[in-house]
């Protein structure tokens, strides 16, 4: 049986193919396309005319890719983009008019909940890596980032969603370009106020021994650039371990670049190159909050938690 996911996000919108035989999960196709359907929201309070068509126009691909592969059953989510536009009943119903997918809206809790179940299956299905007991799963999105500290066994303790992400983040601090020096400094600063105040109550112990499961385009775009892939290859991201002086010194360099130089650099999606610095601020700011020197990329996500939700094993 196919299975399919759908992911509606902020900066992107991605699609999974999988297919599921005896309890084991054989992804067929991943698919990412930067749709930006965040992009305005903080000054407008709307989806854009533009961000929305090329949203339709990805989601109308996705839509025939899922029936070419037969996927009897599929599932699309709409994250924080949807959850603060004030349009999103409209562009929902254009999106099922136009494609026939159906995109719930689904809250920052639900979000982290598939977010969790993804990677921390996957990881325990791969034997790739030494697993501790316990693991935080972030996942930094586009205009929101979730927390879930929970167990290899697939219990989570504490769930946390805050709004912040690297294309919010991004627009709310980077006008300059290469951005300004200030302007760098505030943005962590920012950060790490927002993180202190957002996360106190729900991880009190830092000091746990826990591994940092890091997850979407940021983490992904980091990794890639670690190690200079000139074409995303997943098996050779999935479980890389990423220290933070690594991502101290990526960070460093691409401050020093304007958007032209880093849409050049290896691993970096040029479509990402814009948001890609508020993206590792906030990944520096996690780890240094979390008292950790290595973070663990997993290319294994929402997409795969929706997929695992779509069945009974």
């Amino acid at each position: 049986m196919n299975l399919a996911s759908i992911d509606v996000g902020t900066n992107s919108t991605r699609l999974l193919i999988t297919c599921f035989k005896k309890d084991i999960f054989i992804p067929l196709i991943r698919e990412m396309e930067i749709t930006r359907l965040g992009k305005g929201i903080r000054e407008t309070g709307n989806i854009s005319n533009e961000s929305a068509e090329l949203t339709v126009n990805t989601l109308t691909r996705y839509k025939s890719l899922i029936n070419k592969f037969n996927a009897g059953r599929f599932k699309a989510v709409g994250t924080s983009a949807l959850r603060r536009a004030k349009n999103s009943s409209d562009f929902i119903n254009q999106v099922f008019d136009k494609t026939g997918i159906k995109i719930e809206i689904i809250s920052g809790e639900k979000e982290a909940e598939y977010s969790f179940n993804g990677a921390v299956r996957s990881l325990v299905a791969s034997d790739k890596i030494i697993i501790p007991e316990k693991l935080l799963v972030v996942d930094i999105g586009g205009g929101s980032s979730e927390f879930i500290f929970g167990r290899k066994d697939f219990k989570f303790f504490k769930i946390k969603s805050i709004d912040t992400g690297c294309v919010s983040t991004t627009e709310n601090f980077l006008k300059s370009d290469p951005p300004a020096a200030d302007e760098i400094m505030f943005l962590r600063s920012s950060i790490k106020e927002k993180l202190k105040k957002e996360l106190v109550n729900c991880f009190k112990n830092n000091n746990d021994e826990f591994v940092i499961l890091g997850l979407a385009g940021t983490i992904s775009s980091l990794a890639g650039i670690s190690i200079g892939l000139k074409k995303y290859e997943m098996e050779k991201l999935n479980y890389l371990t990423l220290d933070l002086n690594r991502i101290t010194e990526i960070f460093d360099m691409l401050c020093g670049l304007n958007l032209e130089q880093r849409k050049k650099i290896p691993g970096l999606d040029p479509k990402r190159a814009d948001v890609i610095i508020a993206g590792i601020a906030i990944v520096l700011e996690v780890m240094t909050y979390f008292k950790k020197n290595e973070i663990i990329v997993s290319e294994n996500d929402i997409l795969d938690g929706i997929v695992y939700s779509l069945v009974n094993f």
